[in-house]
């Protein structure tokens, strides 16, 4: 009779497992859809069969500006998915739309399982996923589908995930895809590093993530040679840049407000509240970040910002509510 009553119990378990983890891919999927035709009825199908198409073609090509030359793996896969559709006899462009989604849903998929990681709560979670989907479906101005800054977002989800569940031999296999993906990768394997510093039994694999990184990124750089640097809307980085960042001043504002909202006013206020880990990789990852999209990128595109805001900013912001008296 016992034996009957644990069987069922772990039958019954194993169902709502199942309806869990249903619910949860079900979940993510949806989101991947909504945020990528989002994304798409923003731009507009002459955008993605003209200039999307493009621009995919001049790096597979070998052909494309620093640093697009430099980012090929989302645009190799972006070809892919353009190919496969095509021959299939659906367009091309539907390949792109395609990849978007799936990578939307893996993002989010991936995040969950990031922000869980911290010990953050179902409701932490489902908090996270507003903040994130909030984020995304703002983050559109003068965007194309930007299949390497959602790729750079999406592995660094799985490096996060990797490094606090001590996953460590994922994350050199993460470093070298990151870096075939986007240069901004480089604070993958720098966390890891952080997190694994008086480690001696994990370390040596975070130098590891480090070196990988590096032989990845240089030899792209080597093999795909020097190129001209492509500034934005003709603008040259550095101090011509920083200056063009300026005088958009207060659009950059309203875009930043709306993509991360007054999430890293709360995190200031409430540092002191914050793991010591995140605390260091907030402290590694953000100035740098910043400058370095300053000095590089377009503030109002704020896109730029996604992997910072979901990576620190999203479980701080949980960590500063839970321990704040409201």
């Amino acid at each position: 009779m016992m034996s009957s009553i644990s069987t069922r119990a772990k039958l019954a378990a194993q169902i709502r497992s199942s309806q869990c983890y249903g619910l949860f891919t079900l979940t993510c999927l949806a989101l991947g859809i909504l945020t990528a035709l989002w994304q798409v009825q923003y731009l507009g199908s002459v955008w993605i069969l003209n200039e999307q198409q493009e621009k995919v073609q001049y790096i597979l090509d070998g052909v494309a500006l620093s640093p697009y030359q430099y980012r090929p793996l989302a645009y190799y896969v972006a070809g892919i998915a353009a190919i496969v559709t095509n021959a299939t006899g659906v367009h091309y462009a539907f390949g792109f739309v395609l990849l978007r989604m799936l990578q939307n849903a893996a993002i989010f998929a991936a995040f969950i399982a990031y922000w869980r990681a911290w010990n953050i709560n179902w409701a932490g979670v489902a908090v996270g996923i507003a903040l994130l989907l909030y984020g995304m479906s703002n983050a559109l101005t003068d965007s194309d589908l930007a299949f390497d800054t959602y790729a750079d977002l999406l592995w660094y989800a799985v490096a996060g995930w990797a490094i606090l569940t001590e996953r460590d031999r994922l994350v050199p296999v993460v470093a070298l895809f990151a870096a075939a993906s986007r240069e901004t990768s480089i604070f993958i394997p720098l966390l890891h590093i952080i997190t694994t510093w008086k480690q001696r039994e994990r370390l040596p694999v975070a130098l590891l993530s480090l070196m990988l990184w590096s032989l990845t990124y240089g030899g792209i750089r080597i093999t795909f040679g020097p190129r001209a640097e492509f500034g934005a809307y003709g603008h040259e980085p550095g101090l011509e840049m920083i200056a063009y960042n300026l005088s958009r001043g207060l659009e950059t504002a309203l875009n930043l407000l709306a993509t991360v909202s007054i999430i890293p006013a709360i995190v200031i206020f409430g540092w002191r509240l914050l793991p010591v880990l995140l605390r260091h990789w907030a402290i590694v990852m953000v100035p740098a970040w910043l400058v370095f999209m300053l000095w590089f990128g377009v503030w109002a595109e704020t896109r730029l910002f996604l992997a910072p805001f979901a990576v620190i900013g999203i479980p701080a912001i949980w960590f500063v509510l839970r321990r704040t008296e409201l």
